[in-house]
């Protein structure tokens, strides 16, 4: 003779066999089959197998059996848990289909929901993709001023440095021209007329000194040839030659 023991949905016997119901549906094993030992390693695994999938049968069938009566369609857990095939038969006919029906009916709720919700943010999202569009297109505005007034000022940068080049450029030949018009310098010759000295020292000569310079070479014996070859090609302004 054996004794069962249920607490909820789970129950146990002292022949060892252990179940798990949820209304209509139930699944039980284990119990003595023949005697010896060996028998207790199975029994043990076969438990722990019944409890896991009697967690997974309340972790989905509460909830569902919550949603189902609410809208009258299953029984509630309390009722699914404590009555017999009989009184569900009676009362809730096909109740593996309500649950199916059940189901169904909270997913399309959800999609309606989500859709609800979604419907519901769009103008949100609009508004913020408005006022986003609107904030890229000021900075782009902004980044545009900033290089317009970036390239203003470097024209004007250039402009400026412009003029004042041509007003030193305009004081230094202005200067020349003093310089030109003034009487010239005294004029010191060298020992001896070297080339280096011809090149580095005949191209500045003030006008009024090629006279005094013509004069010098030709007292130290240079000829006409010797000079137009050797000197014209570096004075400043070649005609001073025939002046000379």
């Amino acid at each position: 003779m054996s004794m069962r023991i249920r607490v909820g949905p789970f129950s146990a016997s002292t022949s060892g066999r252990v179940g798990v119901s949820a209304g209509p549906v139930s699944v039980s094993g284990g119990g003595r089959r023949r005697r010896g030992g060996g028998g207790g390693g199975g029994g043990a695994g076969l438990l722990g197998g019944l409890i896991a999938v009697g967690l997974v049968i309340l972790v989905v069938m509460w909830p569902l059996s919550l949603w189902g009566h609410v809208i009258h369609l299953t029984p509630s857990w309390h009722q699914l848990m404590n009555r017999d095939r009989a009184w569900m038969h009676e009362h809730y006919p096909l109740v593996g289909l309500r649950y199916v029906g059940a189901a169904a009916v909270l997913l399309v709720a959800v999609a309606a929901v989500a859709l609800v919700a979604e419907a519901a943010g769009s103008p949100g999202r609009k508004r913020a993709a408005e006022r986003e569009a609107a904030e890229h297109a000021a900075w782009v505005q902004r980044d545009a001023e900033r290089l317009a007034a970036q390239r203003a000022n470097a024209r004007e940068q250039q402009r400026l440095m412009a003029e004042r080049r041509a007003a030193r450029d305009r004081e230094a030949r202005e200067a020349h021209q003093r310089w030109l018009d003034g009487p010239p310098p005294p004029f010191r010759p060298p020992g001896r007329f070297t080339h280096t000295w011809l090149e580095a020292n005949v191209p500045t000569l003030h006008p009024g000194q090629v006279p005094l310079l013509l004069a010098e070479l030709r007292a130290r014996g240079w000829d006409d040839a010797r000079i137009a070859q050797r000197v014209e090609p570096l004075l400043p302004n070649p005609s001073a030659m025939t002046r000379g």
